[in-house]
This record gives structure tokens, C-alpha cells and sequence, in this order.
């Protein structure tokens, strides 16, 4: 597994000429600003289906960090996950089968969220041209908003105006957001659109990943389309990782093929979202 030195990248990326990098946010840039990962949510929608059950007390599972409280809660789904290929979707879509319930579910969850110091880093690098796309699996707006403090204009775009993508400027900050605003409905396949215009990107600039696990099927594959594109990524792909997590094999594999195209590729270890950011604008 190829390591980028995170000290090197970060003397390099001030060096850089602008927009040399796209980046690309999972859920867990999010968790510091009070927004729950889908895996945090997977257990609340298990706790809750129990407790609703009346198989379970849900008072007394409040707090879902709790390794006991997890194992008790699991030996009800042992089964159970084996039909989940999407966990998210599919204990969401159960646990509220109305799609109304769902989006009503994750407005309550973003709602009066205030952007970490991460993302007010993140809106400074915009002001300062550094970067200009975002791409992102979440459903909040925190991008936006960050973006908006600093009284910048940004666009997004979405599976809802992509059909129009080609007509978006490309002077203005961009945030895409690859699975709409509200990510409550269990079809969550990148659009063709978005796809075709990240494969497009991905030709022209690196793509810095944050906060992101590389679960997500439809996200891998559109990576792995893009490399099949030797030019991909000629900045280089590089994935951030906390000190504690190893990459899946096909993560690894993906980060190998695309290192081995541009030698400039590899996984960097990073404290977190916020002091990374931090970090990129001292």
C-alpha cells in the first residue's frame, strides 16, 4: 500500500498551480459539524425496529457507541444483513417504508447544522481559487453554506439538473452532489450525467478524497471507469484515511492502478477533517 507522506502533499499543494485538485467528501467530514455517518445510522434504524418491536427497551440503548449495546443490538440481524447489499437503503427503507417519512427523517437531521471549522477551511480555499469542485455523497448542505459565509456564489448540481450539466458554468465553485440533497430513496446510483462529467474531470485534475470509506458501488465503479483512461487523475488520486482503518482490497487495488499510471498516487493519513483542512490554509 503506497503512502503520501501528508507533510509532503501539503508543502506540494501550495505550491500547485489552482485547481490542481478536485476534492471529494464522504460522511465523516460531516460528523464534527453534529451530522450522523450512514453507518451511525444503521444502528438507529436497528434500535429503533427493536424498540418499536417491543423486543427491546430503546431507553436503555441510547447510547449506540457502546460496544455492548451494538452486539445485543446486532444478534437480532445477524441474518438480517446478509440480504442488506446496501445497508443504509435497505434498514432505512425498513425501518420507514414511506419516502415521505425518509425525507422528512434527514431534514429534521441537517436541520440548524452549522458548518465545522473544516468547511469554513474548506470555503477559504475556495475564495482563494485553490480548489473549485466538490463532489460529495452527502446529503447536507454544509458545503454550501460554508461556501455562502464568505459570500461566494456557488453552484450545484445534483441527479435533479444534471440532464443540464454541460450548460453549467465553469468559473464559479462547483458542488456536486452524486446523490441529490436527500439521499432517502434506496436507488442510489450515481446519475449517467454526473457520471460522464466526473469521468470528464477526472482527465484533467487530481481528486483529493476526505471522510470518505469507498463503500459506496456506484462511486467505485465510476473510479474505476475513469481509470481506465490513462490520463486519469494526472495530479494524482489520493485517499485520506484515519490512523486506524485499513482500505478494502479493491480500494487498495483502485489506489495501485491509478499509482501506477501517475506515480503520484497513494493513501495519506490524516487526524481528521477539520485539522486537515486547517492545515491546507496555514
Amino acid at each position: 500500500m503506497r503512502r503520501i507522506d501528508k507533510d509532503t502533499f501539503l508543502r506540494s499543494f501550495k505550491v500547485l498551480s489552482n485547481q490542481s485538485f478536485d476534492l471529494f467528501l464522504g460522511a465523516g467530514a460531516s460528523i464534527s459539524s453534529g451530522i450522523h455517518s450512514g453507518s451511525d445510522l444503521v444502528w438507529l434504524f436497528k434500535r429503533e425496529l427493536l424498540s418499536v418491536s417491543g423486543i427491546i427497551n430503546g431507553k436503555k440503548f441510547q447510547d449506540l457507541k457502546v460496544e455492548a449495546n451494538k452486539k445485543i443490538i446486532q444478534s437480532y440481524f445477524v441474518e438480517e444483513d446478509s440480504k442488506a447489499i446496501n445497508p443504509y437503503s435497505y434498514y432505512f427503507e425498513k425501518c420507514y417504508p414511506d419516502p415521505l417519512v425518509r425525507q422528512e427523517f434527514l431534514t429534521s437531521l441537517v436541520r440548524d447544522k452549522k458548518p465545522s471549522i473544516g468547511f469554513m477551511c474548506l470555503s477559504a480555499l475556495v475564495g482563494q481559487q485553490k480548489l473549485n469542485t466538490v463532489w460529495t455523497t452527502n446529503f447536507d448542505d454544509l458545503i454550501e453554506r460554508a461556501i455562502n459565509k464568505l459570500d461566494i456564489s456557488c453552484q450545484v448540481v445534483s441527479p435533479e439538473n444534471a440532464k443540464s450539466v454541460q450548460n453549467f458554468r465553469n468559473d464559479i465553485p462547483t458542488v456536486v452532489k452524486l446523490h441529490g440533497d436527500f439521499r432517502y430513496d434506496s436507488l442510489q446510483n450515481t446519475d449517467d450525467n454526473l457520471h460522464h462529467f466526473f469521468i470528464d474531470a477526472s482527465a484533467q485534475r487530481g481528486l483529493l478524497v476526505v471522510g470518505y470509506s469507498g463503500s459506496d458501488e456506484s462511486v467505485l465503479q465510476t473510479l474505476e471507469k475513469a481509470l481506465e483512461n490513462p490520463n486519469a487523475f494526472p495530479k494524482g488520486l489520493i485517499w485520506c484515511i484515519p490512523k486506524e482503518i485499513a482500505p478494502s482490497e479493491r480500494l487498495s487495488n483502485l489506489i495501485e492502478k491509478a499509482n501506477t499510471q501517475n506515480q503520484r498516487s497513494g493513501f495519506m493519513v490524516i487526524d481528521s477533517f477539520d485539522y486537515f483542512l486547517f492545515q491546507k490554509i496555514n
